[in-house]
């Protein structure tokens, strides 16, 4: 039986348009775009690999997923996401080595940890990323050169088969320090630690590790003037909005190296968004809706994402119900309010003010 050309050109363009719709997470609500203004330090992000099996340890039972040095005066939001699948305990966590011939100093101020099952309530990385926002800590550590210092606050024991989620702020006083995020078992030494080498990428080609220019977003949106009263935030493609995503820059002490997995952090998992409603008359409230047809296949029943309403963070639930996956918000007093994607949840979400 032979099949025309049209039809298979049918078949062809319809399967296209299946995948852009449910490959490429392009978004399915009206929106307007926005141009964002990039601020606040350096965000060094590892997710690649996600899942961590024996293999990715390697011979000495420890790796780092990126190398990164450290400029003096700076400072670095360091957050990890991974996945044990080692059989055993994994520890993930944040070292920082004087690399230098003379003392060198670094602070580290906020930080937080978390662990859960793959299935388990994705709530809890909202809890991680409210708490990593109202910490106050602020302990300064020297180093002699040669020595190394794990980062105690932010290393996680993970479970087999569980999730290990953690992030520090890291303001380096010196030169000549460098940082490595590592993977470990539970007998590798600090020196094994200190000295070990790149973990293999696991065939992760969709998760990203990289070090990048900024990690808040600051954007100021015109009711009044909007055609939909609608935005995007947190989005998987860099097309929805004007400087949203960033391309990661070289960790210039990952040797040849600028990264792993795709250049930009689709979703920017664990930024900080400023948002700054004006001209919003009598509308007083914000509905947040999870963009779960935007996953096609992959959407999950609820969505947990950190929101700050004008006087705190709070964890706000998005379940997955016959009439959508949202939630309303009050409008804050003065129009401003934030919010983080954390791990664990998907991107594209959707902000409407009614």
């Amino acid at each position: 039986m032979k099949i025309s050309k049209r039809i298979i050109s049918f078949v062809l363009v319809i399967t296209m348009v299946m995948c852009f719709l449910f490959c490429s997470y392009a978004t399915t609500l009206p929106y307007d775009s926005l141009t964002m203004t990039p601020g606040g330090h350096y965000y060094i992000y590892s997710n690649c690999p996600e899942s961590v099996n024996s293999s990715v340890l390697g011979s000495t039972g420890a790796t780092y997923t990126i190398n990164t040095t450290l400029t003096s005066g700076n400072t670095y939001d360091v957050e990890y996401y991974h996945i044990n699948y080692t059989g055993s305990t994994l520890r993930a966590g944040v070292i920082v080595i004087n690399n230098g011939s003379t003392t060198a100093q670094f602070t580290v101020k906020n930080y937080a940890k978390t662990t859960r099952v793959p299935n388990g309530d994705r709530a809890t990385h909202a809890y991680m990323q409210n708490s990593y926002q109202n910490s106050t800590n602020n302990q300064t550590y020297v180093l002699q050169p040669g020595e190394s210092r794990i980062i105690d606050y932010v290393e996680t024991s993970i479970p087999a088969n569980n999730v290990g989620n953690g992030k520090v702020k890291v303001q380096a006083n010196s030169s000549s320090l460098g940082l490595k995020i590592y993977l470990a078992n539970s007998s590798a030494s600090q020196s094994t630690i200190q000295s070990c080498a790149r973990c293999s990428q696991n065939n992760d080609t969709t998760h990203t590790t990289g070090l990048f220019a900024k990690d808040s977003r600051s954007v100021s949106f015109d009711v009044g003037n909007s055609t939909t009263n609608s935005f995007y935030l947190a989005a998987y493609n860099s097309s929805t909005n004007t400087n949203e995503l960033s391309d990661y820059i070289n960790p210039y002490g990952d040797v040849g190296t600028i990264g792993r997995g795709p250049s930009q952090l689709a979703g920017n998992y664990g930024v900080r968004y400023d948002v700054q409603l004006t001209n919003y008359g009598t509308k007083n409230k914000i509905k947040i809706t999870y963009d779960y047809a935007s996953h096609g296949s992959s959407a999950v029943d609820l969505e947990a994402i950190s929101f700050y309403n004008g006087s705190s963070w709070e964890k706000i639930s998005l379940t997955n119900t016959s009439s959508g996956c949202y939630v309303y918000k009050s409008i804050p007093s003065n129009g401003a309010f934030k919010f983080i994607l954390p791990g664990g949840n998907c991107c594209n979400i959707n902000f409407k003010i009614e």
